[in-house]
C-alpha cells in the first residue's frame, strides 16, 4: 500500500483495479486488505466481506458501493466514552506537522467548519 498513489477520487477501486492502477483511498485500503487475507487463505477479516463474495467484490468496483450502502447503514458503537476522549492530551505541534508530511490536502477528512484553503495554507507553511 504504500508504494500506490492516494487518489480523491468518490468512486471506489476492487482490489483488482488498485493492483492494475496503483491507486487507492482509505476504503480502497481496507477492502484491499481484506482481498490479501482471503488470498493467504484467511478469512477477510479486516472487513467480512464474505456475504458479498457472490458481488464480486475483488474484482468489481461497483460492489463496492453496495458494501459501502450497507456499512453506512450499520449502526455504530464509539470507541472512547467522553470521559476517555475528556482524558486525551492534546498533540503538540511538532507531532502533528510530522503526521501531515506528504499528506495530499484534498484526501484529508475536515471536520465541520474547516475550509479545505486553510488546510493548504497551513500545510503550506510548514514546508518553507
Amino acid at each position: 500500500m504504500d508504494g500506490l498513489d492516494y487518489t480523491t477520487e468518490v468512486i471506489y477501486h476492487c482490489p483488482l483495479r488498485v493492483l492494475r492502477e496503483r491507486i487507492a483511498h482509505c476504503y480502497d485500503g481496507a477492502v484491499f486488505a481484506a482481498a490479501a487475507l482471503r488470498r493467504i487463505g484467511e478469512p477477510p477479516l479486516v472487513l467480512n466481506l464474505t456475504a458479498f463474495d457472490r458481488d464480486h467484490w475483488m474484482t468489481q468496483d461497483e460492489a463496492l458501493d453496495r458494501i459501502a450502502d450497507r456499512l453506512e447503514a450499520m449502526r455504530r458503537i464509539p470507541f472512547l466514552t467522553p470521559a476517555m476522549i475528556a482524558g486525551l492530551s492534546p498533540v503538540d505541534d511538532r507531532t502533528y506537522r510530522a503526521g501531515l508530511l506528504g499528506a495530499n490536502p484534498a484526501g484529508l477528512f475536515l471536520p465541520a467548519g474547516v475550509k479545505l484553503a486553510t488546510v493548504r495554507a497551513r500545510l503550506a507553511t510548514w514546508t518553507r
